[in-house]
C-alpha cells in the first residue's frame, strides 16, 4: 500500500500529461475531413459514440499499465513504436434502416474518398453486410509509417489511424506469431 502512495503523484502527473500533451483527445482536421466526408456521401444517418486521439503521452500511459499486468504478449514493446492512433467508432440512427446500406457502395465510396486524401488501399474485403479497408499513403515505399482502417457492418462504422514505426510492428508480430494467414478462393 506504502508503494501505491509513493507511486500515486507520479501517476497523476502522468495522466494529466497523456490528457493534456501531445495530440490527445481531439482528432486532427484529416481524419475529421475523411470522416465528414465518408459520412456525408452516404445516405444513411450514423451518429458518433465515440473519436478519440490517443498522442505519445497516453500511449506511454498505456504502455506502463500493460507492463504491470501479467501477459506473455509483448505489447509493450509494440505499443513502443506507435506514436499516434486516432480512432472513431459511429452508429446507424436507431431509425435507419440496415438494409439499405450497400456495402460495395460504401466501399467504393470510400475508396474514392481516400484516393482523393492520397491514400491508396492494401487490403479490402467485403461480404454482404460488411467491408472492411486498409490504406496507407501513396509517399510510402521504404516504410510503413501510417495506417487507415475503414470498416463498416449493418449498424456500425468504425475509422481508425494509426501512426508510427509500423514496419517495426509487423516485425514483431511476425515474430511472435509466424505468418498463419489463409488466402480467400476469389
Amino acid at each position: 500500500m506504502k508503494l501505491i502512495k509513493n507511486k500515486l503523484p507520479l501517476l497523476l502527473i502522468i495522466l494529466a500529461s497523456s490528457i493534456f500533451l501531445n495530440g490527445c483527445i481531439g482528432v486532427n482536421s484529416e481524419f475529421r475531413s475523411i470522416r465528414n466526408s465518408l459520412l456525408a456521401k452516404n445516405q444513411q444517418d450514423f451518429h458518433r459514440r465515440i473519436e478519440l486521439s490517443i498522442g505519445q503521452s497516453g500511449i506511454l500511459l498505456a504502455s506502463m499499465i500493460v507492463r504491470m499486468a501479467d501477459t506473455e504478449e509483448n505489447i509493450d514493446e509494440l505499443l513502443a513504436q506507435v506514436s499516434r492512433i486516432q480512432f472513431g467508432f459511429y452508429e446507424l440512427d436507431e431509425f435507419s434502416d440496415p438494409d439499405n446500406v450497400d456495402c460495395k457502395m460504401m466501399l467504393d465510396g470510400i475508396e474514392n474518398q481516400m484516393k482523393l486524401e492520397g491514400w491508396h488501399y492494401i487490403v479490402k474485403t467485403r461480404s454482404s453486410n460488411e467491408m472492411v479497408a486498409v490504406f496507407i499513403r501513396d509517399n510510402m515505399i521504404d516504410s510503413l509509417n501510417e495506417m487507415f482502417v475503414v470498416g463498416f457492418n449493418d449498424r456500425e462504422l468504425f475509422m481508425v489511424d494509426l501512426n508510427g514505426n509500423l514496419d517495426r510492428i509487423i516485425e514483431v508480430a511476425i515474430r511472435e506469431h509466424g505468418l498463419k494467414f489463409q488466402m480467400a478462393n476469389n
